[in-house]
């Protein structure tokens, strides 16, 4: 089990969104809209491709519609305290039906009073979607057993033409430690590839691809705590046991040691996520990665409100909350997004005011490097560098000890947990949260106005 200090409770686990002006169930609107904006402000990858599958995952978010999944619209999201083993995630389908003449004459005949409703599975034959390589492998999946009122439904909501956002109630977060002498897998925030596959052979589910077949990125730590303090620490590329499969209804348990669950054990949203999810590119181009993307839920509140110009003269706080493990695009395909992402953005403020030392970080990784350069570029290059009569009382004053050697290893193992500590005092759970993004901005405006605002 973790230490209790760890163990997350209110107001101590997690970032406390009072700092960015929000609140514990304040609710917004999750459109198509909102929804391409936001992936684009965060740097991942999406299509507005026939076809094409986006999924989002967003921690600490609830929606308050527990049936959204069948609008295809989107619906409404509440930001919620994350409690461990509950289901206080959402994952989240966005996609474009072209339209057809099989989808019209498909529609006429479902609304037409005088003509005989189709059965289920007609339309999706049509156009092609019933192959080996799209929806047929969870359509005739003998462990599913998908019921002849789910295939009608999804054709009905699911299919129609147009851009579409389904919502579903799930987690991201591991509700069971399984392997306490390992710890449990988590999953880094950023964009990950998936494919169709099997969960443990059983049912149709989607597999990790992101480092190679089964494999993502991300680390290990025990179920219960969200924080970076482990000087061992490190970024495993050949994280498994992380699929998206279908959870229990009302507590994670052991349906999660590490992987996305969709909520509900009656199957029915699950198999309508899958079913949806399998039809990647379509009849004409079905495609084998999709692009799964896990965020801080609040990083949403704060574009939102970004976006109505409620963070002006204070644009630190709209900025992306960036974590351990953390990890841009170009870290799954360089063929997604080429321009950098948020992380690389912040090694790259970092790494240019230091006059670019050698080794060059592992660019768009959030690692154990990264946290040492950040703490020490603050220990080193900023904080000893303010004069003693500025009045300005910045935060990072507190990192300062004139009586420790950072260079050696000794004096900074012996000091980096309690500057983590200290890091988080305000911030909680985020390194790089709105402290310091506003730190780099005080001390090296340069580069930040260079790698923030301009690429």
């Amino acid at each position: 089990m973790a230490d209790e200090r760890f163990v997350n409770k209110p107001g101590d686990a997690e970032l406390d969104p009072e700092v960015y002006g929000l609140a514990y169930k304040q609710e917004t609107v999750m459109s198509p809209w909102e929804f391409d904006h936001f992936i684009g402000y965060i740097g991942a990858y999406s299509s507005n491709q026939g076809y094409f599958i986006n999924i989002l995952c967003l921690q600490d978010v609830k929606v308050t519609n527990q049936d959204a999944c069948l609008r295809n619209k989107g619906g409404t999201l509440r930001l919620v305290h994350n409690k461990f083993g509950q289901f206080d995630d959402v994952v989240i389908l966005r996609y474009n039906i072209p339209s057809s003449e099989e989808i019209k004459e498909w529609v006429k005949q479902w609304t037409s009073p005088e003509k005989e409703k189709p059965k289920p599975g007609e339309l999706a034959e049509k156009i092609g979607l019933l192959k080996d390589n799209l929806a047929l492998p969870v359509w005739n999946d003998p462990h599913l057993k998908v019921s002849e009122d789910v295939k009608r439904k999804w054709e009905k909501n699911f299919l129609t033409p147009g851009d579409h956002i389904h919502i579903f109630p799930g987690t991201v977060n591991p509700g069971y430690d399984e392997r306490a002498d390992k710890k449990t897998a988590q999953m880094g925030l950023g964009q990950h590839a998936f494919r169709r596959g099997r969960h443990k052979d059983r049912y149709s589910a989607l597999n990790p691809c992101t480092k190679g077949e089964g494999r993502t990125l991300g680390w290990r730590k025990p179920a219960e705590q969200r924080h970076y303090v482990d000087k061992t620490a490190q970024i495993y590329e050949d994280l498994t046991y992380t699929n998206i499969h279908y959870g229990q209804n009302t507590r994670v348990g052991k349906g999660s040691t590490g992987c996305i669950n969709i909520r509900g054990w009656q199957k029915d949203r699950y198999e309508y996520f899958m079913l949806t999810a399998y039809i990647h590119g379509g009849p004409k181009n079905p495609l084998t990665e999709i692009p799964v993307t896990i965020w801080p839920g609040v990083d949403f509140f704060k574009f939102k409100k970004k976006e109505r110009g409620e963070y002006i003269g204070q644009e630190h706080m709209g900025l992306p909350e960036l974590h351990f493990a953390s990890f841009d695009t170009k870290q799954v395909r360089p063929g997604w997004r080429s321009r950098p992402g948020w992380v690389e953005k912040m090694q790259r403020i970092l790494w240019e005011w230091r006059n670019r030392p050698s080794p060059e970080p592992n660019w768009g990784l959030f690692d154990k490097d990264t946290v040492h350069r950040l703490l020490c570029y603050f220990q080193d290059y900023a904080i000893k560098n303010l004069e003693s009569s500025d009045t300005s009382q910045h935060y990072y004053r507190k990192l300062y000890w004139t009586l420790w050697n950072w260079l050696n290893p000794e004096d900074w193992d012996a000091k980096e947990t309690q500057a983590l500590e200290q890091l988080r005092e305000e911030r909680r759970e985020a390194i790089c949260g709105p402290a310091t993004w506003e730190a780099m901005r005080f001390f090296c405006p340069e580069p930040y106005q260079k790698w923030v605002y301009g690429s």
